[in-house]
């Protein structure tokens, strides 16, 4: 839409002060696919440099408020959004064999070795063969698979179906390991026991 001439003439007279350095006023204005926190931004640092006597002082402490709400709803919209995609994309590797809620939130995966839950370490022992898997902690629920990313995964353990299923650290067991088997400078093992 064309702009009225009053308007046209003082944009103008803006663009003409020096202390613009020669921008147009069009490369000023925030663009609609900008988030709101640009607009938070900007009307932030207008109040700053607004005398609380000045007559849009109110106006502009309004419009702070209501930007600054409307930013918080759409960075929600777009996190919930994010995370939605990744459970749908943990949902996929899973070959549609799990479903998971609307606030399940992925924690972390990470490959992991198991062995037998009843082994009791020993300084003695020789070390089990391991079996390797991959542990997906959520919010609600920790699953343990076999597989990988490209292939998909097959849930062996679901705990949030296994209302008796626990863990508990083992110590013990994790000096063994770090005496026995070789490890990087300054790494650790942890050894998690599962029971379920």
């Amino acid at each position: 839409a064309p702009l009225h001439p009053d308007v046209e003439s003082k944009i103008t007279a803006v663009e003409l002060d020096p202390r613009c350095g020669g921008t147009h006023f069009q490369r000023r204005l925030l663009i609609p696919l900008q988030r709101p926190s640009a607009y938070t931004f900007l009307l932030n640092k207008l109040i700053r440099l607004t005398p609380e006597s000045h007559q849009d002082f109110q106006a502009l402490q309004s419009a702070v408020e209501h930007t600054t709400a409307a930013s918080k709803l759409v960075s929600l919209a777009l996190k919930a959004g994010g995370q939605r995609a990744k459970i749908n994309a943990l949902e996929a590797q899973f070959h549609g064999k799990i479903k998971l809620t609307e606030e399940t939130e992925l924690v972390r995966t990470g490959k992991v070795s198991m062995f037998e839950e009843s082994w009791k370490f020993d300084d003695t022992d020789p070390i089990p063969k391991f079996d390797q898997v991959t542990l997906h902690l959520l919010n609600d629920r920790l699953i343990v698979s076999h597989g990988d990313e490209k292939r998909g995964f097959k849930a062996e353990h679901d705990l949030i179906q296994s209302p008796d299923a626990w863990f508990e650290m083992d110590e013990e067991a994790a000096r063994v390991l770090s005496k026995a088997l070789p490890l990087d400078e300054g790494a650790r093992y942890s050894v998690v026991r599962l029971h379920y």
